[in-house]
């Protein structure tokens, strides 16, 4: 016979305020084990964004706003370069010592999975994913865009025509196969 009072072990055994204690526990010490990684990798991204802020900040119409081709431009370019980062099958080797292949997914992209631990894998966990890292992508365009907009004019718009030209190419493919 199985006593009420006492927990076999199992979570789902437990009573809901020992189950609540025991998940409490359990997320505190997950959380606990990145959670100094988690914070250099944002006191790194906070502190390049601040310093590339107060840089800029001399120049004339350093804080112009962005008419929309220029809002087309790097939002192409920020989904491209995201995915060519996080997914490309030709820059695995720039995520290899962070992350580890799983997976062909087609059309030259793969799955990778973060390796390791600490801030390995807290950046392992950030360049395998291309939502992560458009943030950090968006800011250094955007950064770019005023600091030197010639060439970064250059590098959205090859990236912007490169991410059309892959819609383009998924379209041809779809209707070529069901059309």
């Amino acid at each position: 016979m199985s006593n009420p009072d006492k927990p076999s072990g199992s979570i789902a055994t437990l009573p809901a305020g020992d189950q609540l204690q025991q998940q409490t526990e359990a997320d505190t010490h997950r959380d606990r084990r990145h959670l100094r990684a988690y914070a250099l990798l944002l006191g790194t991204y906070v502190t390049g964004a601040t310093v590339s802020l107060v840089a800029l900040k001399g120049r004339r119409n350093y804080l112009r706003g962005l008419d929309v081709k220029s809002l087309v431009l790097l939002t192409l370019a920020t989904q491209h370069l995201s995915r060519l980062i996080a997914k490309d099958s030709i820059t695995e080797v720039v995520r290899a010592p962070f992350s580890s292949y799983v997976e062909s997914t087609g059309e030259g992209e793969v799955n990778d999975e973060p390796k390791g631990s600490g801030l390995q894998r807290v950046i392992g966990e950030l360049i395998t994913c291309p939502f992560c890292l458009a943030q950090w992508v968006a800011t250094v365009l955007v950064f770019g865009s005023l600091a030197a907009p010639n060439l970064t004019e250059v590098v959205t718009t090859t990236c912007a025509l490169a991410r059309s030209s892959d819609f383009v190419q998924i379209a041809y493919d779809q209707l070529k196969n069901h059309g």
